[in-house]
């Protein structure tokens, strides 16, 4: 018994720490430099939660927020409402939120489709199995911290969102929107 609350009690001094420590990122740190995503990254193909197939190249002409979470994460949890209310408040808008599960965070695909459904998740979400996103987190130079979104237009990185702070997070990520949709559109 004494072995099993110490269990619990670590288990939530980890899960504080996390949650502490994502929320403690400063969002307001200059963004990294624009980065261009090979083809490799662009034309790699996904099944989303649901059994459909895409690309990031098939959203070419759309901006891209892609959101790296987990089921378990704080934090993960606190940014799913903002980004649902983001899918429904920019329609209309050439956007696309993708979510993406990593299967080493996450193993239980039933599970995920459960919680993503429990969450009213509105937008596509992928099991990733084949470490996409540490793939992204390398061209960006990024660490991994959950969540992580990424900012992509015409296959090019322009910002990234490294953990969730409430306060800032969701206010930078409009901003960053509508600077994006501001800026004539040029052909890919």
């Amino acid at each position: 018994m004494q072995s099993r609350k110490r269990k619990v009690a670590v288990a939530g001094i980890v899960l504080l720490s996390c949650f502490a420590w994502a929320q403690a990122q400063d969002q307001n740190a200059p963004t990294q430099s624009v980065v261009s995503l090979p083809s490799s990254i662009l034309d790699r193909e996904f099944t989303t939660i649901d059994g459909r197939q895409l690309k990031l190249s098939d959203y070419s002409n759309r901006t891209i927020v892609l959101n790296l979470f987990a089921s378990w994460c704080g934090p993960c949890r606190m940014n799913l409402p903002d980004l649902i209310d983001l899918k429904r408040s920019y329609v209309g808008h050439p956007i696309e939120v993708i979510g993406l599960v990593s299967q080493k965070n996450d193993p239980d695909l039933d599970a995920v489709r459960k919680f993503v459904r429990d969450q009213g998740v509105n937008f596509q979400v992928v099991w990733d199995t084949e470490n996409f996103g540490d793939s992204l987190l390398r061209a960006v130079n990024g660490r991994s911290v959950l969540p992580d979104t990424f900012i992509i237009v015409r296959g090019t990185v322009r910002k990234t969102f490294f953990g969730f702070n409430a306060s800032v997070s969701p206010q930078l990520l409009r901003q960053t929107l509508d600077q994006i949709g501001r800026e004539p559109r040029t052909s890919p």
